[in-house]
């Protein structure tokens, strides 16, 4: 993968992140009645979700280091997560808009703030997972091809 399309593919990242952040956060204000707590549990669990899915990521690094199969199909494993995050989305919308149904929440009523904890981990998961998995894949990505157009000698 040229380092072109992994700064493109950093780009794309970073957009989709604040994209899905964004369009995430709108719709967690509507369902939950938005205030200060709506704001903080959501972004500690979107938080928690981007540390756990690059600590992930490290289990994968060092599962990749003596296999020499893995480490060819990290370029792939890259972009089909990145491609993943956009039906996560929409999955995690659908998540959204019907978890007062699913909780047995009636409209008007505030939702206890341990379910509301436990469904904004389980909403957040996909998508935050997924980012904190890519970032540091794609980072190691970049580290490879970086080496390898030094040891080669050539411009890029």
């Amino acid at each position: 993968m040229s380092n072109v399309l992994l700064l493109l593919s950093f780009l794309f990242l970073g957009s989709l992140s604040q994209i899905i952040q964004n369009i995430q956060i709108r719709e967690v204000l509507v369902v939950f009645y938005g205030n200060e707590v709506s704001f903080s549990l959501f972004f500690v669990s979107w938080l928690l979700w981007i540390s756990v899915g690059g600590l992930f990521y490290f289990g994968f690094h060092n599962l990749c280091k003596d296999r020499k199969f893995l480490r060819q199909c990290r370029p792939y494993v890259y972009l089909s997560l990145l491609l993943a995050t956009i039906p996560a989305l929409f999955i995690q919308l659908l998540a959204t808009n019907f978890c007062r149904g699913y909780l047995q929440i009636p409209a008007g009523e505030i939702i206890p703030i341990g379910q509301w904890w436990g469904t904004l981990l389980v909403i957040t998961m996909p998508t935050g997972f997924i980012i904190g998995f890519c970032f540091p894949l794609g980072i190691s990505l970049l580290k490879q091809s970086n080496s390898g157009n030094a040891n080669s000698n050539t411009i890029s």
